[in-house]
């Protein structure tokens, strides 16, 4: 099911209006250009995606675009979260043509395309700092532990994946696009493979919350976290420990450690007053 669509990042049109506005020969517009250029070929890699991802059961797979959140004082831009029963998929998608070596000795990415030598950032070491924040922020908000993996998804058709003799396990966790359902049909039979802590998985149950209660697991995440047992697990519609939307509104998540006590003060009220009214 996907939670969260992708839309066109706002900046988008900013840095339009700007290059569009700015004289030709202005000292930023090379800059600006080279801004847009890139945020265009990453919002058309992740669109190009949107095929394969049909492919994935709605009703196995929640899916969150262009999610941001806040870890400690800063934040982090995930391009796509796939969230399941068992895991979650932190995907980077990556929209370049040509021939890419991925360094495994320098941690780089060497891009070759028309006779021209490029580098980038190695997108798998990028992608790893996200899965960490992810798990730091799962931890904050009181969240049992779930596998997090990661994947580096190439959109481009025109692309050919290189790498290190002797590195070929490059293939579990970089793909071209077309591979990706196949990819979510083999890790989820290989998944059982990792290490899991039993003490949360044993207690995958589905509980049958009142719809008024869902509705606060869905946008109180933190506050219904502390008043449920600390391994409880919700899979309605995947709300799972992740409790699907997590506060993500509008790709921002809103300030709650200030609230924690209001919180729990109010939604402690209005389930009590439930209970008694039924």
């Amino acid at each position: 099911m996907i939670v969260k669509p992708l839309r066109v990042p706002s900046i988008l049109f900013q840095l339009d209006g700007l290059r569009r506005r700015l004289p030709p020969n202005h000292e930023r517009q090379t800059m600006i250009r080279e801004q847009w250029r890139r945020r265009v070929a990453g919002y058309k890699g992740e669109r190009s995606l949107q095929y394969e991802l049909s492919f994935l059961d709605p009703k196995r797979y929640d899916l969150f675009h262009d999610v941001r959140l806040a870890v400690g004082d800063s934040f982090v831009q995930f391009d796509l979260l796939i969230v399941c029963s068992r895991f979650i998929v932190v995907v980077e998608v990556k929209n370049i043509a040509g021939q890419l070596y991925f360094d495994p000795d320098f941690h780089q990415l060497i891009r070759t395309f028309e006779g021209e030598i490029e580098t980038f950032p190695d997108p798998i070491v990028q992608n790893e700092r996200q899965v960490s924040q992810l798990q730091r922020w799962l931890s904050s908000c009181r969240l049992p532990t779930i596998p997090i993996l990661s994947l580096v998804v190439i959109s481009s058709p025109h692309s050919q994946i290189q790498t290190k003799k002797g590195h070929e396990s490059l293939s579990d966790y970089v793909i071209h696009k077309s591979f990706l359902p196949k990819w979510f049909n083999v890790t989820n039979e290989s998944i059982s493979n990792l290490h899991i802590q039993m003490d949360t998985f044993d207690n995958l149950l589905l509980f049958c919350y009142k719809s008024t209660i869902l509705l606060f697991a869905l946008f109180f995440p933190i506050g219904i976290s502390l008043l449920l047992p600390y391994d409880t697990v919700l899979i309605v519609h995947h709300v799972i420990t992740f409790l699907s939307y997590a506060l993500v509104v509008n790709g921002f998540v809103l300030p709650v450690e200030s609230f924690r006590n209001l919180l729990i003060f109010i939604l402690s009220v209005i389930m009590f007053t439930s209970l008694a009214i039924d």
